[in-house]
């Protein structure tokens, strides 16, 4: 048993690298990542926190990173299904994206996206979908 467990952890070990070194991105094994789960351009410049859970159907633009706010906490974002996070994202923290949200390009987030909304950059707001308000969609 510890010795699939060596080669399997070995195997990973080395795909990680292999990440690294050519498409300068850190996907760890131990981070929940599942189906249809898309990284633009290979995952160029992506870093992820090794307890993130990204879940189905999700788009990832390049250099983006999942990450924890400080040293002594190690709670990791969670990304919801059929989420869309534009190029040079940061999300920090034990945050939650809701289902069907788009984070924009270069946003910083810092806390809870509310499902079916736009986060965006300019100051960090988010416009909720089908509001009659913003008259987004």
């Amino acid at each position: 048993m510890f010795g699939l467990l060596y080669k399997v952890s070995r195997k990973s070990r080395i795909v990680n690298i292999f990440l690294r070194f050519v498409y300068k991105c850190d996907i760890p094994v131990t981070a929940k990542i599942g189906k249809n789960v898309t990284f633009n351009h290979k995952g160029l410049g992506a870093v992820i926190h090794p307890h993130t859970v990204i879940e189905d159907n999700v788009f990832i633009e390049h250099h983006v990173c999942f990450g924890q706010r400080t040293g002594d906490d190690t709670s990791a974002p969670v990304i919801r299904k059929n989420v869309v996070i534009g190029a040079y994202a940061i999300i920090l923290g034990g945050i939650e994206v809701g289902e069907g949200t788009v984070i924009g390009a270069g946003s910083l987030v810092l806390e809870n996206v509310p499902a079916h909304s736009i986060y965006y950059n300019p100051r960090n707001s988010h416009i909720l979908a089908n509001n009659k308000k913003t008259g987004c969609y």
